[in-house]
């Protein structure tokens, strides 16, 4: 039984020896308990630990918080990678969140922001985020920070302010009631000549599609023409029309299972989609259907719409979900998927450096071997 969720939200990486390591974590309740929960914190390598701490928080029952704060690195630290974990205990349950980070003696100047996870955003309804603004630098740094919510046409919501950041900070903003639609949240922040970015794609009030109970009307015939199948059956006793009969059955539901499949593959050899995107699910569809790759490129081709190129960029996003899926496996839903992709197009609509995209989806947690070749693909 899961009664509390907990993750790391931001990190400092890389870092220099004998700095705070300064690090964000978020704990939700996720059961009707309350009590003073202990989170344990250690950086270790190779199983050795070089710096550690502890607090003691009060959570509520289904409260959430999200909790800054930081440890020492000892100052005589070697060059290399160190993993920080978090570990939470109440009572005889325990759950911990671990992340890798870089100590290094020579470190660039980095500054970061994360979006923090988003409600669930009713239209017309006033809602907040939170994001964290960060350094890897121990000195109170200058910054002005911008962020906007915007659709393809125009910009709804922007605000922007100026402060002095000492290590990180979180900021929340609150955002008046959004219409049904699509939109695209972003926070810049301006620190000592240096740009961070992070970005979210904002769904408010899509859809969802319920079933109809009442049935179509080509599935009303199916339904008669399954009630005089069955009549039929109980009212004929010679087993040999039953076997012809059930053998004749079976042809007509391949032939027309064929006849369908063929309908649907002219359908799309012959009705070329109007974007990249379109050719994307074009080809997924034409895969599906156990088309040979030489002959989805040269069905293709032969549409004047499409490129070589356009094929090679297709082929590598799919090739680059499949890996992705296949990395992270059942952990990566359909829903999170369409999320990635939606935001990282929208990233290439604004025309934000694939560098700074890759920075800000691994300090949301995503593994560099998993996400750099899926952001490089939709950059193509």
């Amino acid at each position: 039984l899961k009664i509390f969720d907990l993750k790391i939200l931001y990190l400092d990486s890389p870092i220099p020896p004998g700095e705070y390591l300064d690090f964000t974590y978020f704990v939700k309740g996720m059961a009707d308990i309350s009590g003073d929960v202990t989170f344990d914190f250690k950086v270790e390598q190779d199983t050795q630990i070089v710096s550690s701490g502890s607090d003691v928080i009060f959570i509520g029952s289904f409260e959430e918080k999200t909790e800054m704060t930081q440890l020492t690195l000892p100052s005589d630290l070697t060059e290399g990678t160190y993993t920080f974990t978090v570990t939470l205990r109440f009572e005889e349950y325990e759950i911990s969140s671990s992340r890798t980070f870089e100590v290094r003696k020579e470190t660039p100047f980095l500054p970061s922001v994360t979006i923090l996870d988003l409600p669930v955003i009713e239209p017309n309804y006033q809602w907040n985020y939170s994001f964290i603004i960060g350094v890897n630098k121990d000195e109170p740094v200058s910054a002005v920070v911008e962020r906007k919510i915007s659709t393809a046409e125009r910009t709804i919501w922007s605000k922007q302010e100026s402060l002095v950041l000492n290590r990180s900070q979180i900021i929340n903003d609150v955002i008046p009631g959004l219409e049904e639609g699509n939109y695209l949240l972003e926070v810049r922040a301006q620190i000592e000549n240096h740009t961070a970015t992070a970005s979210q794609t904002l769904m408010i009030g899509t859809p969802s599609e319920e079933p109809s109970e009442k049935p179509k009307a080509g599935k009303a015939k199916a339904l008669a023409g399954q009630s005089i199948f069955a009549r039929l059956f109980l009212t004929t006793y010679d087993f040999t029309t039953i076997w012809v009969g059930g053998v004749m059955a079976l042809f007509m539901i391949l032939l027309l299972t064929s006849l369908i499949r063929k309908k649907k593959a002219k359908k799309l050899l012959f009705t070329p989609p109007p974007s990249l995107d379109g050719l994307e699910q074009w080809v997924r569809e034409m895969q599906a259907m156990r088309t040979p790759t030489p002959e989805i490129i040269k069905i293709a081709l032969e549409q004047t719409k499409w490129t070589e190129e356009d094929l090679r960029t297709v082929l590598a996003r799919i090739d680059a979900t499949q890996q992705l899926q296949a990395h992270y496996g059942e952990y990566l839903t359909e829903k999170m998927l369409n999320d990635l992709r939606a935001y990282i197009t929208a990233c290439t609509k604004k025309d934000i450096y694939k560098g700074e995209v890759i920075t800000t989806l691994l300090h949301q947690g995503w593994d560099r071997q998993a996400i750099e070749p899926y952001v490089v693909a939709y950059y193509r």
